[in-house]
């Protein structure tokens, strides 16, 4: 299983980084607190025991806009 990590930081990012990133829109409504964005540069491999461990912790879930666009991005870069 590999995630994407979700990030507040951006606006101190280079240009090459912030190509990598993927703004979540509605970010107010997968609830989280802030502006923030997908960082599809630094994918984590987890197991699935670890994925339900995360899951307990869980906060929000995206909204099907922002998945489309975060899949979408993947697609264009060959991830």
């Amino acid at each position: 299983m590999v995630l994407f990590p979700i990030t507040t930081k951006y606006k101190n990012k280079s240009p090459q980084i912030k190509r990598q990133y993927v703004k979540i829109d509605h970010w107010q409504k997968c609830g989280l607190k802030r502006e923030s964005w997908v960082d599809t540069g630094n994918p984590v491999q987890i197991t699935f025991s670890q994925l339900n461990e995360l899951h307990s912790a869980r906060i929000g879930a995206l909204v099907p806009s922002d998945l489309h666009k975060i899949i979408m991005h993947l697609y264009h870069a060959n991830i």
